[in-house]
């Protein structure tokens, strides 16, 4: 089972691991620097981008007992799109963990008031393909829209 978490600030050092391998990311996006220097200004960020519709947190993996990876929803300038960034830790790809968190992801899209989730795919993503099998159609350019089904 997972859960999304607000990490604390001593658990930064996890999303630092997570920029600095590599192999996490082969799908052609790079990670801006994240060193230790970095973490209050980071820390202030998301401690208060909750108030402005803003939503960032740890995938935490209760059977695993460890954080898996990261999720962001972006509120964009149009209150209903938010955008999504999803990360998976490298080493544990491939086991049906992208598929829970993208869903958690878009119930708290949806509670957050949004009514579609937006996330950038380059050409050569190798996992376009698994947002595309989830229901995100292309939009323009890189951008790929996931619109939710509308409330009975």
């Amino acid at each position: 089972m997972l859960e999304l978490v607000k990490p604390l600030k001593s658990e930064l050092k996890f999303r630092q691991r997570m920029f600095e391998k590599s192999a996490n990311w082969d799908f052609g996006m790079h990670p801006e620097s994240f060193m230790e220097k970095d973490w209050d200004a980071f820390y202030e960020k998301i401690s208060t981008s909750d108030e402005i519709g803003n939503y960032y947190r740890y995938v935490y993996c209760i059977e695993c007992c460890a954080f898996i990876g990261l999720v962001t929803l972006e509120r964009q300038q149009d209150p209903d799109l938010y955008e999504l960034k999803l990360l998976v830790d490298v080493d544990i790809r491939n086991c049906g963990y992208g598929s829970q968190i993208l869903k958690i992801a878009t119930n708290q899209a949806k509670e957050l008031g949004g009514k579609r989730l937006s996330i950038q795919l380059k050409e050569e993503n190798p996992y376009r393909s698994f947002f595309l099998k989830r229901g995100f159609t292309h939009d323009h350019d890189d951008w790929y829209i996931l619109t939710f089904p509308a409330k009975d």
